[in-house]
């Protein structure tokens, strides 16, 4: 039941006993100056990894070494993506959104030259609004050292 004072996100954390990265959609109460707040019920066993306005689901996804990439994109449609990542050069969380073909079993075919020199951590549908992410309120500078 939305209402003016919450907001349906999707909250992608990292459950501190498994280490699985997991994703929560629901609506959160707001904050006078429109922040998310996520109440420390949530929170409780959870590493926040980053807050996206309004429903995503994560997808699965697949890499294209150059020996088979041409079997796997055999299909040439392609999907609007949302994929949060660590460069290897830095330890603040980044996003980008990028156009990618899909297999025929739906997932998203990663190219192995944007895998290079970085570390994968989930692969949305769609454009995301990101609202927050790890590390933004610690390291608000892009690259900090």
């Amino acid at each position: 039941m939305k209402n003016n004072n919450t907001k349906l996100v999707t909250v992608i954390y990292y459950d501190v006993n498994t280490l699985e990265l997991s994703h929560f959609v629901g609506e959160f109460p707001l904050q006078d100056k429109g922040r998310v707040i996520l109440p420390q019920s949530f929170k409780n066993n959870k590493e926040i990894v980053s807050v996206c306005d309004g429903e995503s689901i994560p997808l699965e996804i697949e890499y294209a070494e150059k020996s088979n990439r041409n079997q796997k994109m055999k299909r040439q449609d392609n999907k609007v993506v949302t994929v949060f990542y660590y460069d290897n050069r830095s330890l603040v969380l980044k996003h980008r959104v990028m156009h990618y073909p899909y297999a025929a079993n739906g997932k998203v075919i990663i190219p192995a030259a944007f895998k290079k020199y970085r570390a994968i951590l989930a692969v949305f549908e769609g454009d995301l609004t990101v609202l927050n992410k790890v590390g933004e309120r610690i390291l608000p500078m892009e690259d900090a050292a």
